[in-house]
């Protein structure tokens, strides 16, 4: 299941959260809590028809991430 939880902005480090919810990863979100709520489920080319913008096709980029 993939979901969004709590409240953050973009470039905010978010907890990345596996089965059991237990914690696989730390990262700098890429698009803020609302605008990931509003583009989840959809293809990466639909993001900028639903937000007006993009910022690349991934809520965290690997570069950006580490593994716990």
């Amino acid at each position: 299941m993939v979901g969004v939880s709590g409240e953050f902005n973009r470039g905010d480090t978010v907890l990345i959260l596996g089965p059991g919810d237990r914690p696989v990863a730390r990262g700098i979100a890429r698009y803020g809590a609302a605008d990931l709520r509003n583009i989840a489920g959809c293809h990466s080319d639909q993001i900028a028809d639903r937000l007006g913008y993009t910022v690349g096709p991934v809520a965290v980029h690997r570069n950006d991430l580490i593994l716990l």
